[in-house]
């Protein structure tokens, strides 16, 4: 990869960062760990498997954490809420919260779950999401339920973003594709937290594995079922 390709592609995955404080944090993580392959065999293992693919955050958190946790980086699962601006249309948001026009889903509940590492009170503590690269699929599915059309211009495969760079959950509303919102609820995530079980050791090691060969091919159940994989 030439030069301009590799900092276009570093200043994606850190979400346009701007600070020292924010870089020297996501310069701990990026020591230790190549997010991007975290981000691959998260995609695979969900793809291949997830008996609840689009509405399975708190899996990816769970799993995502404990192989961080292999590879020397502490994290900590937060459950709130979340919001995605994807594109530049009135209606092109994926809103991971309870607003009273929701149409409901099976099997989806109005919160989300992701990652944060860093000084827990710091506007630079970083977001980890490795869910994003759903939201194009998130949004088919909100059209077939509602019979809208949502534009998806903007799906990245995964965040690590500051803090500092959420955006009010209005700005992700009537602003551009690449907003986002995420905002902690302790009530809920104590909630969440006390009625969740740990991660799957063997999960844990498969993930690890996949990690550590991202070249490798994945074939789980929801292949041999034929689940739309969008």
């Amino acid at each position: 990869m030439g030069e301009a390709k590799r900092k276009k592609a570093l200043a994606e995955r850190q979400g346009n960062v701007e600070g020292k404080d924010a870089n020297d944090v996501l310069g701990q993580i990026d020591q230790k760990v190549n997010l991007q392959r975290v981000a691959t065999a998260i995609r695979k293992l969900s793809e291949a498997s997830s008996a609840n693919i689009g509405r399975d955050c708190h899996l990816h958190a769970g799993l995502c954490q404990a192989l961080l946790a292999r590879l020397g980086i502490e994290t900590t699962l937060v459950i709130g809420y979340a919001a995605w601006r994807v594109g530049n249309g009135d209606g092109d948001v994926i809103n991971h919260f309870p607003v009273k026009t929701m149409v409901e889903q099976p099997k989806a509940h109005p919160y989300h779950a992701w990652l944060e590492f860093g000084n827990p009170t710091s506007r630079f503590r970083i977001i980890l999401d490795f869910t994003t690269y759903q939201l194009r699929r998130k949004a088919a599915e909100l059209d077939a339920l509602d019979g809208g059309h949502t534009t998806v211009e903007w799906c990245p495969e995964y965040l690590a973003v500051p803090f500092a760079n959420v955006s009010s959950v209005d700005d992700v509303r009537m602003l551009r594709a690449g907003l986002f919102y995420y905002e902690r609820d302790v009530p809920l995530e104590r909630q969440m937290l006390a009625q969740s079980e740990p991660p799957d050791q063997e999960d844990v090691d498969l993930l690890g594995h996949i990690y550590q060969n991202p070249e490798i091919n994945v074939i789980g159940t929801n292949h041999v079922s034929g689940i739309s994989i969008l």
